[in-house]
């Protein structure tokens, strides 16, 4: 007869069985609070999924029911999201996807229906996708469609990268909004209406002009008057832009780095058919006669003195004559009240007095680089930095500089240096004090 075994041997299997079923309930435990943290993430994941649903409809049926048109992109230009009133009045077609569309695409459908007249359709989605590209400093722009409405286009960047781009119609929207007299000051005597009664047709401008403070306010007045302005920062930009695009006019500055605006005239008027007679009048700080022939021999209708003043570009616009320059305002005046008013009237406050700041900034580099030209011998970069500078004065009523300017133009044309070094003397204390005083205006 076998030995009896120990008690200890034969407790083994019921210890291990013991174990085994508290180490499968420990994991039991575990597993449920698993399932049950799992089946709370899932829920919140679900509420926030039908929260998130819930803030989309609303902002669908908010963007669907604006007056506006509304299109948001990512970062790559990808659309986002467009509503319909966006594809009204952009001209898109009633059926176009919106499914994984690309800024580009509906700007070539927009294209192809016609929204930016007879065009070559990639040239024209590259030149647009570019002032997107460009960002909000070249909006907002306005578009005249072929059904005669106007549409105006505005760019607003999203933080994180993309943009907000709008479309509103704004064709009965009033071109003026004449400024109500202080309430103790006399009635003023009547003027003349600033609109004439039969409204001049709405004409595609070329504006081209190197500097930017002189860009926004001029396109900001023309764009005023019901006018599409499309700018151009050089000659070669604007003679590509006239090759392809059928301008109504061309305001052209003179004096630009690399092309000036007499080669680029002339280029344009070499251009076949409509694309070289064109009307062109240029816009210069240095208005001798002497230029105006130089003008004329590029081909030319006429010039204008910069500011223009509205009354010379509805003329130049409307019935296409030849300009004479205005007289420049007084030189013992620091400031041109009359225009500076002018500028208040066509620009909102803000960005007057950006543009303020920005012009008094580009004439500070001016001022320096006229003081190195002057210290040579050669007279062309004297005469370009005196132009420059007249021209900015001249568009943000700085009387006095623009006066001095003007004095240093003359000999540096003629090839004086001695004579434009006397005319300079002074320039950088007239600086000073209009700076002094531009600034308290515009803030």
């Amino acid at each position: 007869m076998p030995a009896e075994l120990p008690l200890d041997l034969l407790a083994l299997p019921a210890i291990a069985l013991l174990a085994a079923i508290t180490w499968l309930a420990a994991r039991l435990r575990a597993t449920r609070r698993d399932l049950a943290a799992q089946a709370r993430a899932l829920a919140a994941e679900a509420a926030a999924r039908q929260r998130a649903a819930s803030r989309a409809a609303w902002l669908d049926a908010a963007l669907e029911a604006a007056d506006d048109g509304v299109l948001i992109a990512d970062a790559a230009l990808r659309v986002v999201h467009w509503n319909r009133r966006f594809a009204a009045l952009s001209g898109l077609p009633d059926d176009t996807p919106r499914e994984a569309a690309t800024l580009a695409a509906l700007l070539r459908l927009s294209a192809e229906a016609g929204e930016f007249g007879l065009v070559d359709v990639d040239q024209e989605v590259a030149r647009q996708s570019a002032l997107i590209a460009s960002g909000p400093g070249a909006f907002p722009r306005l578009r005249h469609r072929p059904d005669g409405s106007i549409v105006e286009f505005t760019l607003n960047p999203i933080p994180g990268g993309g943009l907000l781009l709008c479309c509103t119609d704004v064709t009965a929207r009033p071109r003026f909004t004449p400024e109500a007299p202080p309430p103790e000051a006399a009635a003023p005597a009547p003027s003349p209406p600033l609109i004439p009664a039969a409204r001049p047709r709405r004409c595609l401008v070329l504006l081209v002009e190197d500097m930017q403070v002189n860009q926004v306010v001029t396109a900001t007045q023309l764009r005023r008057e019901g006018h599409r302005v499309d700018v151009a920062s050089s000659g070669a930009e604007a003679l590509r832009l006239a090759a392809i695009t059928p301008y109504d006019v061309v305001l052209m500055d003179l004096m630009m780095p690399g092309m000036s605006g007499y080669d680029a005239a002339s280029r344009i008027r070499a251009l076949a058919g409509p694309a070289g007679r064109v009307p062109i009048f240029a816009l210069t700080a240095n208005t001798g006669e002497a230029e105006r022939a130089r003008c004329f021999a590029a081909g030319m209708q006429g010039m204008m003195s910069k500011p223009v003043p509205a009354t010379l570009l509805r003329e130049a616009l409307q019935h296409g004559t030849t300009l004479s320059a205005p007289a420049p305002p007084p030189a013992d005046s620091l400031l041109d009240t009359a225009r500076l008013a002018e500028l208040r009237r066509d620009l909102p406050p803000g960005v007057l007095t950006t543009l303020c700041r920005q012009c008094l900034d580009d004439m500070r580099d001016r001022l320096t680089a006229l003081e190195t030209a002057l210290a040579g011998n050669a007279a062309e970069p004297v005469e370009r930095e005196a132009h420059a500078l007249a021209g900015m004065a001249s568009s943000y009523g700085l009387a006095r500089i623009e006066a001095q300017a003007r004095a240093i133009l003359a000999p540096a044309h003629a090839g004086d240096i001695s004579a434009a070094r006397t005319a300079a003397r002074g320039l950088a204390d007239t600086f000073d004090q209009s700076q002094i005083a531009l600034r308290a205006w515009s803030e």
